[in-house]
């Protein structure tokens, strides 16, 4: 089969269509996905990611203990110190009060009967 020039030229159109369009399109669809998608991934995503992320450890993280860990330090113990050990100590403050009252220490006795 012989060639003609009608299909050289042919050839040639169907060479530069494609170099063209491959061309453009690997250009723009690696464009598009290379550096589109990468901004948008990293970008938008991260700043999403950062600030979301950002915004629940340092606010609701931090919210948890400063609010709630304070909560039960100063209430519970507050209570441990203010209560049970003023309870003990009165208590025990009471006890030897009363103890003196009714018993009164060798010390005093001797005092008393001289």
């Amino acid at each position: 089969m012989e060639r003609t020039c009608h299909d050289f030229s042919i050839n040639r159109r169907r060479m530069i269509f494609d170099y063209i369009f491959d061309y453009t399109f690997d250009y723009i669809f690696d464009y598009t996905f290379d550096n589109i998608f990468d901004y948008i991934f990293d970008n938008i995503f991260d700043n999403i990611f950062d600030n979301i992320f950002d915004y629940i450890f340092d606010n609701i993280f931090d919210y948890i203990f400063d609010n709630i860990f304070d909560y039960i330090f100063d209430n519970i113990f507050d209570y441990i110190f203010d209560n049970i050990f003023d309870y003990i100590f009165d208590s025990y403050i009471l006890w030897v009060y009363l103890r003196e009252c009714i018993y009164p220490s060798q010390r005093i006795r001797t005092m008393k009967l001289r």
